[in-house]
């Protein structure tokens, strides 16, 4: 399993700095090594919680309530994060834009999530005609 960990959190810091490379490359004036550290700060627990949640199956057995879940505590992690780091302020405009934009996030990887599982079902359809095929063709 702590390989599994391993793999997975490299995968996504590898992934953090593929982003912040192309960003401060886009924005060079606007991007700073704070921002590095800010998002490495969001990804460490969100990763730890998300892991642990799927892999051991807490809070429930339904993928989508863990889901759910997960998504609910990256988000609370961004604004903690964010808080901290100075970049989030309590106005009351803000918070609107905030809100807004967590809501779209939070479609993207509910949309994203659903992709996922129609390409895995489309996937496992296949696997278990190309093994039909086959049992079919060991009775004859």
């Amino acid at each position: 399993m702590f390989r599994n960990y391993w793999c997975s959190f490299m995968y996504g810091m590898g992934l953090v700095a593929i982003i912040f490379i192309i960003s401060s490359l886009v924005f060079p004036e606007s991007i700073r090594i704070k921002d590095l550290y800010y998002m490495v700060c969001i990804l460490i627990p969100s990763h730890l919680f998300s892991f642990f949640t799927f892999e051991l199956k807490l809070f429930s057995k339904h993928i989508w309530i863990r889901r759910t879940i997960a998504i609910a505590f990256s988000i609370l992690v961004l604004f903690v994060s964010g808080y901290t780091f100075g970049s989030i302020r309590l106005e009351f405009k803000s918070l609107i834009v905030y809100c807004i934009a967590a809501l779209i996030c939070t479609m993207v990887i509910v949309f994203a999530y659903y992709v996922a599982d129609k390409i895995e079902q489309r996937n496992l359809n296949l696997i278990n005609q190309k093994l039909s095929d086959e049992n079919k063709g060991n009775i004859e």
